[in-house]
């Protein structure tokens, strides 16, 4: 079996081979098919994984995982392809995969943004989430992020300007810092990113915006806005092919109980709401977000934060995004992850996350940055950071370019640290698996009540923590179908009282409910316990 390279990201071909040769060499384990093509004919590939010995996969309850809704965030794909690879390893070996993958189904797509993934891993070049014009299809004016010197990079470029915002630290040359507002007299720079500027006259530099400026993680509809309000989020929910493919995919297999999507990076679990405050989300539903948290904390050791109090602020939100959809609309727990906290392996704590971060003195701003660089000096061998060199712009005449290696050192995690960074984050996912709901018969017996009548006593088991509906947020939007038992009968059995179809209603997590049948005769008594969530478990007795 081909494994993964777990010091570096993998093109779209390189993952579609690993897919393929997986689900060739476990085909009692996986199996592989496509959500959705994108608009460059790409496949949107989904890998199951369930051991088909104990059960079809849609008569499971399933996890949903997925990795880079974001193009530019392929430490998501990384992690999502690494999560495969460890429960096909650990099948028969490893406890917990062996139990998740007998009693449960999980559905991967290591990649959504397949069109902008590949043109960020192949091109200096960095995207959203597609490369494809939106909102405006002609090309705006101004500087355009471009790799001018064709060293495989986008860095920054600087010039001495009097009229410039930025200054050399003296702590550092290779940091700029910000002039004081009575500052003067000193040398002073324009610092921009590195790029040619579309119809320049000659005097003012002002930024272009992006031609690519669809935002997967804005497209779903919950709580979707347009683009005057919410920028990014396409001209209608689920506009794009991709975010349609996974919308799609999710409603059609009604089985799922719940998602993680994985982003870059912040180094934290993000939950919803994205909009609302806790006090809004149903009690018991608040609940289980907290626990999944601790989970999280010890598996990962990433605290959880909500999208509306910690994450973003609540005057500026950011909404229509993948685990708000999952939870608002499909009543399933969603759930984000962002992978990788640069300042934290700098030795930064930012109480509240990105929040805490904005919140930083300009003071501390610096004082983060200097610890950063020192860091890429100790642990990268200062290889993070280009050294500032100078060049002929052939708009702007002689700058110098320099600053970080964004992609793969602010954006994603460095090759050698991949491995360490995402391990937990995989460990969580299988566990946040083993919390759904699982339905069990415990008991199927018959006792005899008369001559050749029967009692028939059933007793349906959920052995998982989360409850047949799986959340409350189901229940208020009519989506959790209550278990169910059936009873088939073989020639020679008569059923005298009961339902065929019983109806259980809900059972809560760790629970158990009953029902029993009135039958005469002799034969086979055959009773399904059917749950959308749960899954489906059937078993015979002879009368």
């Amino acid at each position: 079996m081909k494994r993964i390279s777990i010091d570096r990201f993998h093109t779209y071909s390189e993952i579609t081979e690993l897919l393929e040769g997986w689900a060739a060499s476990y085909p009692n384990l996986a199996r592989l098919f496509s959500a959705g093509e994108s608009p460059e004919g790409r496949q949107q590939w989904v890998l199951e994984l369930t051991c088909h010995a104990t059960g079809k996969a849609s008569d499971k309850p399933a996890y949903f995982i997925n990795g880079n809704t974001h193009a530019g965030e392929v430490s998501g794909s990384a992690a999502c392809l690494y999560t495969i690879q460890h429960l096909l390893i650990g099948y028969g070996q490893d406890d917990l995969c062996t139990h998740i993958l007998d009693t449960r189904t999980i559905y991967v797509m290591p990649r959504v943004a397949v069109d902008g993934s590949e043109y960020y891993l192949t091109t200096p070049n960095s995207v959203r989430s597609a490369p494809r014009p939106y909102p405006d299809t002609e090309p705006a004016d101004g500087l355009k992020p471009q790799d001018i010197d064709g060293n495989g990079m986008i860095l920054k470029m600087r010039f001495p300007d009097p009229l410039g915002e930025w200054k050399i630290s003296e702590q550092d040359p290779r940091l700029m810092v910000q002039r004081t507002p009575d500052e003067f007299g000193g040398q002073y720079y324009r610092v921009l990113p590195e790029g040619l500027i579309h119809n320049y006259d000659g005097v003012e530099i002002k930024s272009a915006k992006s031609a690519f400026g669809l935002d997967f993680n804005r497209n779903f509809a919950a709580n979707w806005f347009p683009e005057h309000k919410q920028v990014g989020a396409g001209p209608y929910p689920f506009s794009a092919p991709e975010t349609k493919a996974v919308a799609d995919f999710m409603l059609s297999h009604k089985n799922i109980v719940g998602t993680l999507a994985y982003h870059t990076a912040a180094g934290l679990f993000l939950r919803p709401f994205a909009h609302l405050s806790d006090d809004k989300m149903p009690p018991g539903d608040l609940d289980i977000y907290k626990a999944l948290g601790v989970l999280g904390e010890e598996t990962a050791g990433l605290p959880t934060f909500s999208l509306y109090h910690q994450f973003w602020d609540p005057n500026s939100l950011t909404l229509g995004s993948f685990p708000e959809w999952a939870y608002e609309h499909y009543g399933i727990v969603g759930l984000e992850i962002e992978l990788w906290n640069l300042p934290k392996r700098a030795g930064i704590e930012y109480p509240n996350g990105f929040k805490g971060m904005r919140e930083r003195s300009y003071r501390e701003q610096v004082a983060d940055e200097l610890k950063i660089l020192e860091w890429n000096d100790r642990e990268l061998g200062g290889t993070g950071f280009i050294n500032w060199y100078p060049f002929e712009h052939p708009q702007l005449g002689k700058v110098e370019l320099g600053g970080w290696n964004t992609k793969y050192v602010r954006q994603n995690i460095p090759g050698h640290l991949l491995e360490e960074e995402i391990h937990g984050s995989a460990m969580f996912t299988i566990r946040h698996a083993a919390t759904s709901p699982l339905m069990q018969i415990e008991k199927l017996m018959a006792e005899p009540i008369a001559d050749a009548m029967h009692r028939l006593h059933l007793v349906a088991a959920n052995s998982g923590y989360l409850a047949t509906n799986v959340t409350e947020m189901a229940l208020r939007l009519k989506v959790a179908k209550p278990v169910e038992a059936h009873l088939e009968l073989s020639d020679g059995l008569t059923l005298v009282a009961g339902e065929a179809r019983t109806e259980l209603g809900h059972i809560p997590g760790l629970a158990r409910k009953q029902a029993s049948w009135i039958l005469q005769g002799k034969g086979q008594a055959k009773v399904t316990v059917w749950s959308e969530k749960a899954g489906v478990v059937t078993q015979t007795i002879e009368l």
